[in-house]
């Protein structure tokens, strides 16, 4: 759990001294291993300060552009896939850029000179 910085939409005003001060939320990664889809979701809970009738939660949407609103596969909780399914075929997928940068590879090949490593957000 963090602060989340306010989005900028919401600052600008106060910035330009036409408004006031945006509320503020805390940032909170959510790293649900309970189903078979496990996934790492970004809420914001708040306003600050918490208060019964005026504190609620919602998925943080507005800083990612992917399809999910950022969600993302928790792929560390499912460790025996991860390189089968995800790792090795990107390393598959990038060799020929890796060996032209790097002079070698990575992925499931015999002549890898990469390590390639998974890591989510706690790591």
């Amino acid at each position: 759990m963090e602060l989340l910085q306010p989005n900028k939409s919401d600052v600008l005003s106060y910035l330009d001294g036409n408004g006031a001060a945006p509320l503020r939320y805390p940032h909170v990664i959510l790293n649900n291993r309970t189903s078979e889809n496990y996934v790492i979701q970004d809420i914001i809970v708040g306003p600050l300060p918490v208060n019964n009738a005026t504190t609620d939660w919602r998925l943080l949407e507005y800083p990612f552009t992917n399809k999910d609103k950022g969600k993302v596969r928790n792929l560390d909780a499912d460790i025996d896939r991860l390189y089968s399914d995800w790792v090795y075929p990107i390393g598959d997928s990038i060799r020929n850029i890796t060996l032209d940068l790097w002079n070698t590879t990575t992925g499931s090949g015999p002549s890898n000179g990469l390590w390639t490593l998974g890591a989510n957000p706690f790591s």
